[in-house]
């Protein structure tokens, strides 16, 4: 990658599980260039770093949001996209993957990205998890947001009642 160098390097300190692959380095941009603002409908890409001590199957990449508490709002894995889990090479990988920002409420957001074995989105073992290494703010420029999203209405109607006086 031509960016490498300003990729964020992930310390031990952030990072947990097994570990027989980790996530060395890490980039989070949108439409190519470093991010940190974000609205809905955005094309969020991370490309990840990661060095794995032997040849591994059963591979997933994931991502999860969480705000200012520590909840996670949403997120997802590679099991979605009906594809069977990777298969990785011992050594250095880089690995991209991309999600569209949903409307969510205009605030600031960590991101948390993680390496999973097995073939059950929840239930696999958690070889390496890179915690809050990336915040996010989120905005809704013209629009109100009730809640943590949105959920449209999806019909509407009014009808006069006529009095029978």
């Amino acid at each position: 990658a031509d960016d490498f160098p300003q990729w964020t390097r992930v310390p031990d300190k952030k990072r947990s599980g097994v570990e027989q692959v980790a996530i060395e380095s890490l980039s989070i941009t949108g439409q190519g260039k470093p991010i940190n603002v974000v609205q809905q409908g955005d094309i969020i890409t991370i490309r990840l770093l990661v060095h794995a001590v032997t040849d591994m199957n059963e591979i997933i990449f994931g991502y999860n949001i969480k705000d200012r508490i520590g909840n996670a709002l949403f997120g997802e894995n590679s099991l979605c996209l009906d594809a069977s889990a990777l298969h990785l090479d011992a050594g250095y990988n880089f690995v991209e993957y991309s999600f569209i920002w949903p409307e969510v409420y205009p605030y600031k957001y960590t991101i948390t990205v993680g390496i999973g074995q097995g073939l059950i989105p929840l239930g696999h073992v958690v070889q390496c998890w890179a915690h809050d290494i990336a915040s996010i703010t989120a905005v809704t420029p013209g629009r109100s947001i009730h809640g943590m999203f949105n959920n449209d209405l999806k019909t509407l109607t009014v009808t006069p009642v006529k009095s029978s006086t």
